[in-house]
């Protein structure tokens, strides 16, 4: 009797692991991020930043497009112009939140928005 018990608390913490796997893939979703850097930011400081971005989100470096330098509709922390980055990422809204507490701490990086894409 003992080994069924042992044999049914084991489908048991199985079936609880499955589920929480099912919840877990179906909060990720799929996010786009804009961030705005200091043109002042240098090339290693630059891929410093890329890197600890795909630290947090798992991003490949070819999906992080440079879309260079832009002016900004008005002046931000004494910047008229900033660096413009633009990536998509799959991940939670736990990952989201850990992403904006790096920009929030980050001071090379003057904006920032991440949006969540819609499923139609």
């Amino acid at each position: 009797m003992n080994k069924l018990e042992n044999i049914n608390n084991k489908i048991d913490e199985l079936k609880k692991e499955i589920i929480k796997l099912e919840t877990e893939k179906n909060n990720i979703k799929e996010f786009e991020s804009v961030v705005i850097l200091r043109i002042t930011t240098n090339i290693k400081r630059f891929e410093t930043i890329k890197k600890e971005i795909n630290d947090i989100v798992d991003i490949e470096d070819e999906k992080i497009e440079e879309l260079g330098t832009k002016k900004l509709a008005y002046e931000f922390q004494n910047q008229k112009e900033g660096f413009y980055i633009r990536f998509n990422f799959t991940g939670t809204y736990e990952d989201v939140t850990k992403l904006e507490k790096y920009y929030r701490a980050n001071n090379n990086i003057l904006k920032f928005i991440n949006v969540k894409h819609e499923e139609y």
